[in-house]
């Protein structure tokens, strides 16, 4: 764009030296024209480098506002992962609890079977021996692997 509008200005200052100076010779002519495309290539220059400058700042502040926005969301998620943490270890604490509980329910709950089974059995015993007549805990009790059962 700049070109462009370098080659336009260049031709209305030429269509305007034509005009304006018949008088001069083509020595002087050529020579303000050189003057003239010497200063409209330093203004192009100029007007090349300002640009690069001011998009050079614009990536610089992109960059940064990008790296901030990458650092609120690097603490964001730590948050996130202090806060998932934290609330499974809670969750695990209360499983735990709730196996100790239910442990500790089962261990107070098993003598009191172990007393209601050897009950029933032995209620049972006697049962078999009044239906068959023969006494069944002597014979039972005196096989080893039943006997370290019953007790």
């Amino acid at each position: 764009m700049l070109k462009n509008e370098a080659k336009t200005r260049s031709v209305m200052f030429k269509e305007s030296l034509r005009i304006n100076m018949q008088t001069m010779t083509a020595a002087e002519m050529n020579e303000k024209l050189r003057r003239f495309d010497e200063q409209e290539n330093a203004r192009i220059r100029n007007a090349l480098e300002e640009h690069d400058l001011k998009s050079a700042r614009k990536i610089n502040q992109l960059k940064e506002k990008h790296q901030q926005a990458m650092n609120e969301l690097d603490e964001m998620q730590n948050e996130k992962r202090k806060q998932l943490l934290e609330k499974e270890r809670n969750t695990m604490q209360e499983h735990e609890k709730k196996y100790l509980s239910m442990r500790e329910q089962w261990q107070a709950d098993l003598a009191p079977r172990k007393l209601m089974l050897e009950s029933r059995f032995q209620e049972e015993m006697e049962e078999q021996e009044r239906f068959y007549g023969i006494p069944l805990s002597g014979s039972i009790a005196s096989t080893p692997i039943l006997a370290a059962r019953i007790h």
